[in-house]
């Protein structure tokens, strides 16, 4: 954190974003890429049925990685605010509050996620030979969910303390882990659904062990873990600023659930194959800006403890720029490449003609995204946990199941598509309303009292 503790002019700031942002970029496009990795195996060995079936068991795996960032997020959150003040031994307690967060959530989650597998993916609409495999995707990715609920809690508290460059290294480690054993558990063993699951499991174990390892045994930088310190009424608070990070996982999750139910209603397994290429593509460029977000994070979290408003105010609003400015290049792209883009997935032709329709509706969802995606993350990282939770639940709970179940029925398949930017402009009339509401300076004095 000693970076950000220098950074107390516009110059200083201007200097210190790309350092953090760049990295947080990197590192959160390559931890999300585990997803689109496994299915560009599984869609290339088991083509539609496949990619039906681990797009409609996602919201597991999107489960595991949702509590794992609520309780890293949340515990980084205070010990940015607390190092921002001055305050080194709350921080001290603040990170090993969170590491023991993480090992109560772990065992409860996998108890629980395992207890109710199956009715779980039959719910989600899984049936026959997809159930199949989904079954046998979600059954490994569970009894390995400690790995992945570590993984994703340890790194936005390396990113915390200022090694940007080592969470980055951490998560690419994990990628190219991936990527190898899909290679040879898919194509060279055979393993099928079983073999993708396995390789994501150990790719996340790998990337959990040197989080625990730099944060807590590596002599340099080892905090000496005591139960002594753990401080439930923090728990609590990192719990709820956490909230605002995990429903912005699961809220992708429930909206999936909601499509592929939709998708099956009106167009079958063949229209479950083609979202799921349109998912991978569209949740790809939400991982560039949840990695500006998370960027952002620290700055802003450290410069609310030391009452530097105006350097929030600028942090965020670089953000809001870059986000701009990539989610322009994204929908250049697709518009370029979306007659390829389902082959290279393994997609059927019939499958791969949907999926040219529908990305260009869909990309129009980027430039709205990525506004509501970095408006929501500075509210939580001033420590507002009302207003960002506002905004992260109020999607998937009211607004994206309204559109989903609307639409349709005068579009039929077609809804599906038109419900996602109709949802994201919504969202960001919401968010737009509240930020001139409370002109943010209201939101800062709130928080602070």
């Amino acid at each position: 954190m000693t970076q950000i503790k220098q950074t107390r002019t516009v110059e200083e700031m201007n200097k210190s974003f790309f350092k953090y942002v760049i990295p947080a970029v990197i590192g959160t496009l390559l931890g999300g890429l585990y997803t689109i990795v496994d299915g560009y195996f599984v869609g290339n060995t088991l083509g539609d049925t496949g990619l039906a079936a681990i797009n409609i068991v996602y919201p597991v795996g999107s489960i595991l990685f949702a509590i794992g960032s609520m309780i890293g997020m949340g515990g980084s959150v205070i010990m940015s605010i607390h190092i921002g003040a001055g305050e080194i031994e709350k921080s001290e307690e603040a990170k090993i509050t969170t590491l023991f967060n993480l090992i109560i959530a772990s065992i409860l989650v996998t108890i629980i996620l395992f207890t109710l597998k199956n009715p779980i993916i039959h719910l989600l609409g899984a049936r026959g030979e997809v159930f199949r495999e989904a079954n046998a995707y979600a059954t490994i990715v569970i009894l390995g969910g400690s790995f992945q609920i570590m993984s994703m809690g340890c790194m936005p508290i390396v990113r915390n303390q200022g090694k940007m460059l080592h969470a980055t290294a951490f998560v690419s480690s994990g990628l190219i882990t991936n990527i190898i054993l899909d290679y040879l558990f898919m194509m060279v063993f055979h393993w099928g659904m079983a073999g993708a699951a396995l390789a994501t499991i150990i790719a996340e174990g790998i990337v959990g062990i040197c989080g625990i390892y730099y944060l807590f045994i590596r002599k340099k930088s080892r905090t000496r873990v005591s139960l002594k310190k753990f401080n439930p009424k923090m728990s609590a608070k990192a719990l709820f600023i956490g909230l605002s990070p995990f429903g912005m996982i699961m809220s992708p999750s429930l909206i999936v659930i909601l499509n592929n139910l939709q998708c099956l209603k009106y167009g079958g397994e063949i229209a479950v194959s083609a979202y799921s290429v349109a998912n991978y593509i569209y949740s790809s460029t939400l991982l560039f800006f949840e990695g500006v977000a998370e960027g952002c994070q620290p700055m802003i979290s450290f410069f609310k403890g030391a009452r530097e408003y105006k350097l929030m105010k600028r942090v965020f609003k670089k953000g809001i720029i870059s986000a701009l400015i990539l989610s322009a290049l994204f929908i250049t792209a697709v518009f370029i490449f979306k007659n390829k883009l389902g082959l290279i997935f393994g997609a059927s032709t019939e499958a791969n003609n949907i999926i040219t329709f529908a990305l260009p509706i869909i990309a129009v969802a980027f430039l709205m995204q990525s506004i509501v995606r970095l408006g929501t993350s500075y509210l939580y990282s001033s420590g507002n946990g009302f207003y960002s939770t506002l905004m992260t639940y109020i999607d998937p709970l009211f607004i994206s199941p309204l559109c989903i179940l609307i639409l349709p029925i005068f579009f039929k398949l077609n809804g599906v598509w038109f419900a996602i930017p109709t949802a994201q402009g919504i969202l960001l009339i919401l968010f737009l309303s509240i930020f001139f509401k409370t002109n943010n300076e209201n939101i800062l004095n709130k928080t602070e009292d």
